[in-house]
């Protein structure tokens, strides 16, 4: 996570990391770690290197940039603004699947 907030701060030329307490309905279900285990990928024949995490993140932002992402975080949206309205979605979400 650490990484990717980094690289969005880069790409956009400001901002800063502000940790802020897990939501009691996301505690539990979240993980911290993960890492693709990238064998059968290679295995079926694909060998071609994979972006690092900052020019992923750029090319990502430029998509949603150009796709119109800014009616959903218009300009001058704060950053923990935004993470908390994902963090909402995201409860939201495991809620209505829990009860379905």
């Amino acid at each position: 996570f650490n990484d990717v907030a980094r690289a969005v701060i880069a790409h956009h030329g400001r901002g800063q990391i502000r940790y802020v307490p897990m939501p009691d309905a996301l505690r539990g279900a979240y993980q911290s770690f993960t890492q693709a285990d990238l064998s059968a990928l290679r295995k079926a024949g694909y060998g071609e290197p994979f972006l690092g995490v900052e020019e992923g993140v750029a090319r990502y932002l430029a998509a949603l940039t150009a796709a119109g992402a800014a009616a959903v975080f218009p300009p001058g949206t704060r950053s923990t603004d935004a993470a908390s309205r994902l963090l909402d979605l995201l409860a939201r979400r495991r809620n209505i699947a829990a009860s379905a």
